[in-house]
């Protein structure tokens, strides 16, 4: 069990795992060989350092349910900016799928969790996943408070999606 580091001793809880596979670097490209690197998230976010950049990664889900979205400050002398990688939030699917079914409310809940974390982030410049994410047609965004809007944006599709199916 792990121990949360916050130095009370209890176990910390266990939001989620990703598990990506790496190629080696002294692997050749035409081998199938890869290394698998596994990251426990203790809490609903773990931090990387990056040189002198800390690189937090959020549970964000949403299209997916182990969506992740990545945060970090970038400065040039004195002036910082907040910046957010966001995964997709878009209740996107096939036509067929129904948000509302009673086996699929933890999918919605999830959506609620994401786009809750996606509201609460700071957020001066916002690169979405895709960029047609509400019509735009460019993945960074920086007009202020772009991640609320971006949360907001896609509660109200799930919630269009959701009186949809109730039709």
């Amino acid at each position: 069990t792990a121990v949360a580091a916050n130095g009370t001793g209890k176990p910390a809880p266990v939001w989620g795992e990703a598990t990506s596979g790496l190629r080696p670097a002294s692997a050749s490209p035409h081998t199938s060989s890869t290394m698998s690197l596994t990251l426990q998230l203790r809490c609903r976010c773990a931090r990387l350092t990056l040189g002198n950049t800390i690189v937090t990664a959020r549970a964000t889900p949403g299209h997916t349910m182990g969506s992740t979205s990545w945060s970090w400050r970038a400065c040039e002398g004195r002036r910082c900016k907040a910046i957010v990688f966001a995964a997709s939030l878009n209740p996107v699917s096939t036509d067929d799928y129904r948000f509302s079914a009673p086996t699929n409310k933890a999918v919605v809940a999830a959506f609620a969790r994401g786009q809750a974390a996606m509201r609460a982030l700071p957020c001066d410049i916002l690169i979405t996943a895709h960029a047609d994410q509400d019509g735009g047609t460019s993945r960074f965004l920086t007009t202020p408070g772009a991640c609320r809007a971006y949360a907001s944006s896609s509660q109200r599709k799930l919630s269009q999606r959701l009186r949809q199916e109730a039709r």
